[in-house]
């Protein structure tokens, strides 16, 4: 399989699938991407990261659903599943929305960006939508590694680049 660099250009096709992760602990970039066996490394001003499809292998921890085989969690909830296995510090979803607003902004004006909420305020406003799953947020509550999730619009170029520099992109949700 052979691995190449993406540029945010071409990571646009599976935007709401696709999870950047930040890790904890210095690994080479060649060791984590054999380790990975899917997407690519990428070394953000010397931090080690990964980006892959969202949608990991469930089979390896995954509970079985109690009816059907779709398993109970979607992509946030896996990548976040994925995040700590890694022993990842943070978690940037590739979404094709701009991050959260106080309500849903196609349909109210009035809606306003979040930058940076806490995850128990998050939970207690009740939001009628969210670009997260609910389960993603309920881990990230009891977290011990993985303690953020920034949410970021994939369809503005750069805009991956930016959060694994650090920026301030989109909606950082924290501990």
């Amino acid at each position: 399989m052979q691995r190449s660099h993406r540029t945010d250009a071409s990571a646009r096709s599976c935007v709401t699938r696709t999870v950047a992760i930040r890790l904890a602990r210095r690994r080479s970039a060649n060791s984590l991407t054999r380790r990975l066996r899917v997407g690519w490394s990428s070394a953000a001003k010397g931090s080690r990261g990964a980006v892959f499809n969202g949608i990991p292998p469930y089979d390896l921890w995954e509970h079985p659903p109690a009816i059907g085989k779709i398993p109970p969690h979607g992509s946030d909830t896996g990548s976040y599943l994925v995040a700590k296995v890694f022993g990842a510090r943070s978690v940037i979803l590739v979404k094709d929305v701009d991050g959260i607003y106080t309500a849903d902004p196609k349909t109210n004006p009035d809606a306003e960006f979040i930058t940076e909420i806490s995850v128990t305020e998050l939970i207690a406003r009740e939001l009628p939508t969210l670009p997260i799953e609910p389960v993603a947020l309920e881990l990230l509550a009891r977290a011990k590694l993985a303690r953020s999730i920034r949410i970021i619009n994939g369809l503005v170029p750069g805009n991956l680049t930016r959060a694994l520099d650090g920026e301030a992109v989109g909606t950082l949700i924290y501990r």
